[in-house]
């Protein structure tokens, strides 16, 4: 009986819970700190946003798109059109938007 996502034999499938902690461990990519600018460096956006009802919404700054739901940032791109916006926040509904630990 074969699963629906279960991968082909030989093929392997790296979580992307297991490709940041690579990053960060093999690496020595600081990701907290990463994540500490960026919360801080969208701090104040996040927080107006909220104020006039937040939801899910777009920040661009620096040439990059930070995708926000419900003030957590779900994704990142690099710099973005309008279309390309509108087409971002219509796919990005059903990621998840927790942190992995």
């Amino acid at each position: 009986m074969s699963r629906k996502n279960t991968p082909a034999r030989g093929h392997v499938r790296v979580s992307d819970h297991a490709l940041v902690r690579a990053l960060e461990r093999i690496c020595g990519l600081p990701v907290e700190e990463l994540r500490l600018e960026i919360e801080r460096s969208l701090a104040q956006t996040i927080f107006a946003a909220q104020k006039i009802g937040g939801g899910r919404y777009l920040i661009v700054a620096g040439g990059i798109t930070y995708v926000v739901s419900d003030g957590d940032v779900i994704t990142v791109v690099g710099s973005t059109t309008p279309k390309d916006n509108k087409r971002m926040l219509s796919e990005t509904r059903g990621e998840n938007r927790g942190r992995e630990g």
